[in-house]
């Protein structure tokens, strides 16, 4: 009874956040869609399955991959064409090789 309970709780997250989801899209264009909206719309529910709670779900590593990739981005010449690739050629040499 208890794990129907819970399943019953997970699909009505799962639900009211894609509801939410939704309405966060019809007020605002898809371009301010960050992955934190991503993740709390299409996930959440997910980490609340697999956790039971949401206590140890954290975005620390994806504030940091955007803080390197944005100081990167800034402070690379190349910002157009094949940036991106530069980019990640360069956080794996580092990774690999770290100085």
């Amino acid at each position: 009874m208890r794990d129907q309970g819970k399943r019953q709780l997970v699909a009505n997250l799962k639900e009211k956040c894609e509801q939410w989801g939704l309405e966060y899209a019809r007020l605002f264009v898809v371009d301010q869609t960050t992955p934190y909206i991503h993740v709390f719309t299409s996930h959440l529910h997910e980490f609340y399955d697999q956790f039971n709670n949401l206590n140890t779900f954290s975005f620390q590593g994806v504030e940091r991959l955007n803080e390197l990739l944005t100081r990167d981005y800034f402070g690379g010449t190349n910002r157009k064409g094949e940036y991106f690739q530069q980019m990640i050629k360069k956080r794996l040499c580092q990774m690999v090789l770290p100085v």
